[in-house]
C-alpha cells in the first residue's frame, strides 16, 4: 500500500511539473509582439531549432527572444551558463525556452582516454542501489558491497567515481527524481565480478574512508 501511495504522489509531482512547464512555454510564445504591454522586458535563451534528448547544448543550440521580467516562470533558464554544456533529458521544440528540470545535472562527459588501459567505466542504475546518487561527486571513492538473502559482503573495495549522470535536480520539496547512473572505474575483471553479483543478487554503495 506505501509503495502504491508513494508511486501516486510521483505520478501528480510529475503531472505538476509538466503543467507548469507547458504554462511557461505557452507564456513565452505569447508574449511575443507585446513588449510594450508587459512592462521590462530581459533576454532569454531559447531553443534555435528542434533539440533532441542527450543533446550537448552549445552556442549554436540557442538564439534569444525577449521576455516580460516579471512573467519569468520559475526554473526558467535565464542565463546562458546555467544551459552551455550541460545534456537535455527531454526534446525541445523550436523557440521553446528552456528549463532547468530539462538538463542533466552532475553531468561528466566520460573521457575513455582517460583509462588505463585494462580499465573500464562500469554504469550503475540508481534503480538497483539505494545509496542516494545525488550525493555523490566524480572523485569520491565507495565500496561495493554484495547482498544476497542471508548475508552480505564486500565484494569491491575503494573504487572510485569516474562519473555521474543524473535527472533534473531538487524539486521544491527538498526531495531527489530518482534515475540517472554513475560510473564505476573498475579493472575488467571487477566489472565482470559486479555484473555476474548483480545477475544474482543485490549491491549497494558505501563510502570509503578514502572518499574526497
Amino acid at each position: 500500500m506505501r509503495g502504491r501511495t508513494s508511486r501516486i504522489y510521483l505520478l501528480l509531482g510529475l503531472l505538476f511539473g509538466l503543467l507548469a512547464m507547458i504554462s511557461g512555454i505557452a507564456l513565452v510564445r505569447g508574449s511575443r509582439g507585446q513588449a510594450g504591454d508587459l512592462g521590462r522586458m530581459v533576454r532569454i535563451p531559447v531553443a534555435s531549432r528542434e533539440l533532441k534528448p542527450g543533446e550537448t547544448l552549445d552556442a549554436s543550440s540557442l538564439s534569444w527572444h525577449d521576455f516580460p521580467e516579471r512573467l519569468l516562470p520559475k526554473g526558467i533558464i535565464s542565463d546562458p551558463r546555467d544551459a552551455l554544456g550541460k545534456r537535455l533529458v527531454v526534446s525541445v521544440g523550436e523557440g521553446e525556452p528552456l528549463f532547468l528540470s530539462q538538463l542533466y545535472v552532475n553531468d561528466t562527459a566520460l573521457d575513455p582516454s582517460s583509462l588505463p588501459a585494462g580499465m573500464c567505466a562500469f554504469p550503475l542504475s540508481s534503480q538497483v542501489v539505494s545509496y542516494p546518487l545525488h550525493e555523490l561527486r566524480s572523485g569520491q571513492r565507495l565500496d561495493v558491497i554484495s547482498v544476497g538473502e542471508t548475508e552480505a559482503t564486500v565484494l569491491l573495495k575503494d573504487v572510485e567515481v569516474m562519473a555521474l549522470s543524473l535527472p533534473p535536480g531538487e524539486r521544491d520539496d527538498g526531495t531527489y527524481p530518482s534515475g540517472g547512473h554513475v560510473f564505476l572505474k573498475l579493472t575488467e575483471d571487477e566489472a565482470c565480478l559486479l555484473a555476474r553479483s548483480l545477475k544474482t543478487g543485490q549491491v549497494e554503495l558505501v563510502l570509503s574512508g578514502g572518499s574526497g
